[in-house]
């Protein structure tokens, strides 16, 4: 439950105030850090286009795909062989969200949802360059876009996910 609302909260997170994203895409480096300095270390590509569209691509250690649609969650696992299906039950508003999104300091933003503060790093030109915050487990979370694009005018297709037929469908 929490892993999807930091994925909603993510693909929110590039439409805030001061930050004047339509579209954004990149590949991202994410890691996450216990409390014993153990780091988990996954690698993919993002794509972002307001008001509703997120597709995180991983690619290490594992394949996976998450596809954001609204109140619509997909999470393709090739592994297992199992795209799952899941309806939010509210409709996540991308500008309300972001507008609580708030500059702390030069290239610095901040935002406080639901017991999660996520800090924001952006370059000289106002372009995402990373995001972390703490998750549920005490985690130290951060991602970190290497070569992002944004309003580059992306693609649909970079929203398109292939579900092979004889994967297993779970509808939550």
């Amino acid at each position: 439950m929490v892993r999807r609302l930091i994925i909603v909260l993510l693909a929110s997170l590039l439409h805030g105030e001061g930050l004047q994203i339509e579209d954004f895409e990149s590949p991202f480096v994410q890691e996450v850090r216990n409390d014993q300095n153990r780091t988990l270390r996954y690698e993919g590509r993002v794509c972002f286009q307001a008001p509703n569209l997120t597709h995180w691509i991983y690619t290490k250690p594992v394949l996976k795909e998450v596809l954001l649609i609204g109140q619509k969650l997909i999470v393709l696992e090739p592994e297992l062989e199992q795209v799952t299906t899941t309806k939010l039950k509210e409709e996540h508003n991308v500008l309300a969200l972001l507008q609580r999104a708030h500059p702390i300091a030069p290239n610095r933003y901040q935002l406080s949802y639901k017991g999660y503060t996520f800090q924001i790093a952006t370059d000289n030109n106002g372009t995402i360059r990373q995001i972390s915050y703490q998750d549920e487990l005490a985690n130290q979370v951060t991602i970190r876009f290497t070569r992002p694009v944004q309003n580059g005018g992306l693609s649909q297709d970079c929203f398109k996910m292939e579900i092979p037929a004889h994967f297993d469908r779970v509808y939550r």
